[in-house]
């Protein structure tokens, strides 16, 4: 407001890219327009005259959008941050609460509305799921020295880390452990980026004799009781090759899969009864390599 007593007219000073004057009723007062989003002075001066006075503006954008993020999974022992975004006038959460920010502790359903400084109302909602999966280990049978213990894991789980480190490996969905001794493992997965599940398992290791047995006799009648002729291995083989020999010294059956056995056939003939010689190479862990031979009876 000017004194009533000055003649001198009222100039205005604005930024024109941002503030349209669109009328002036009075020599005190104008009506502008916002032509964008803005921040800055409106100043009024006399001509001829250093007095003058400034209103410092601010005006906002209308939002165009609330985004809450993509539905997610509550990780156990965690909570989530739920953010609105800043520049809003108001919000107001499932529950009444009114920051801009909501802490999750539980699953469940969110949801806010916010107001902008046009009085614009916007809505956004978010599911939080429970953890999908389950990371509960047991191994209960224990296993022989130099054994393997596999332990299926569900495929939803990745980036497997256990201690002790050294006698363990993450293969085909599976955690194989193979411990000298007794062992608990720690293991740790991640269902998300930054989720870590845990658990432990115990693994039993027992001292079991190391042997192989040879049966000097299989009848292949496909009657489901020796039907193959295969060595009895108990122990943890590094090695390992069978070889069966016709009695005129041929090679007819040889294989380094120590669960495989010869069924009686040759190319797909089964055989006479008779008596095949054999030869069985192996070594097992910590042993020094074996060779063995001896005959077998095939009775039909």
């Amino acid at each position: 407001f000017k004194n009533p007593q000055c003649l001198r007219k009222t100039k205005w000073l604005t930024d024109t890219t941002a503030v349209k004057i669109i009328a002036q009723p009075n020599d005190t007062t104008i009506k502008v327009k916002f032509l964008r989003p803005y921040s800055g002075y409106i100043r009024a001066m006399f001509d001829g005259c250093v007095l003058q006075d400034s209103l410092f503006i601010q005006v906002a954008a209308p939002k165009q959008m609330l985004y809450l993020g993509k539905d997610s999974m509550l990780c156990p022992g965690k909570n989530i941050t739920l953010n609105a975004g800043a520049g809003f006038k108001t919000y107001r959460w499932q529950d009444g609460s009114t920051n801009s920010s909501f802490t999750v502790t539980t699953p469940g359903n969110y949801f806010v509305e916010a107001a902008d400084s046009c009085n614009n109302v916007l809505r956004d909602s978010i599911s939080i799921l429970p953890m999908d999966v389950a990371f509960n280990l047991t191994y209960p049978n224990p296993i022989c020295q130099y054994d393997t213990a596999s332990i299926s894991v569900n495929p939803l789980l990745h980036n497997f880390v256990w201690t002790p480190a050294a006698s363990g490996r993450y293969q085909s969905n599976a955690l194989q452990f193979f411990p000298a001794n007794s062992t608990l493992y720690n293991i740790t997965a991640e269902r998300l980026p930054g989720c870590l599940l845990s658990d432990t398992v115990f693994i039993k290791v027992t001292n079991c004799p190391i042997y192989i047995f040879v049966p000097n006799a299989f009848s292949p009648n496909s009657d489901g009781n020796n039907d193959l002729f295969k060595p009895l291995i108990s122990g943890r083989i590094l090695s390992y090759q069978s070889n069966i020999y016709n009695r005129y010294g041929q090679l007819i059956f040889t294989t380094k899969e120590a669960g495989k056995g010869w069924d009686g056939k040759i190319g797909g003939l089964g055989q006479n009864s008779g008596s095949f010689v054999w030869t069985c190479s192996y070594q097992f862990m910590n042993q020094p390599p074996v060779l063995k031979k001896g005959t077998v009876m095939l009775i039909r």
